[in-house]
């Protein structure tokens, strides 16, 4: 198997839902200091990949008015200590193989209850073919609609990239 598809794999086996490729050149037109090679200057592919938010537990949320806010904390605390822990031990396996990997933390809160990383995961996705970005700014997948957590790596591994999304519209 080729180290595109042991990637793949690797996040597959330990609890991503879908993982995307890029190529570092999707990212030129990224602003000043968030383009994957400001922080690996030998950048050549960004893998992203995600986890949805259980189905079952926003329908209990909806159905029986349990707090969002406290669902959402749930959601959030255990998906970053998931994603954060896949992306440090991908960023092992990369540097066993003796790529470099420079693993991007998931988005946290900031100043005035903002969301920010050091690179878009949302523009990653996109870039990484997973599906689009919706009028809201969040990011849409085929499978998941915008339940959805996203993180990212880029990587001195020249990696198969895939696709741009080139399927139905998810947001109209």
């Amino acid at each position: 198997m080729s180290l595109t598809g042991d990637v793949k794999n690797f996040l597959i086996q330990r609890g991503a839902d879908f993982v995307g490729i890029a190529p570092v050149d999707r990212f030129d037109d990224a602003p000043e200091g968030h383009h994957p090679a400001y922080f690996l200057p030998e950048a050549k592919s960004v893998i992203v990949f995600g986890i949805h938010y259980p189905n079952s537990l926003i329908k209990k949320a909806v159905t029986e008015k349990i707090s969002f806010f406290e669902y959402g904390v749930y959601a959030y605390k255990i998906t970053t200590i998931l994603m954060e822990t896949m992306n440090f031990n991908l960023s092992r396996y990369l540097d066993s193989k003796d790529y470099l990997a420079f693993p991007f933390v998931c988005s946290h809160p900031v100043k005035e209850a903002k969301f920010e990383a050091s690179l878009s995961h949302i523009h990653a996705a996109y870039a990484a073919g997973l599906g689009e970005i919706g009028w809201s700014g969040l990011f849409i997948t085929p499978q998941y609609g915008n339940r959805v957590r996203l993180i990212s790596m880029a990587t001195s591994a020249e990696l198969e990239p895939d696709p741009l999304y080139d399927g139905p519209e998810l947001c109209n």
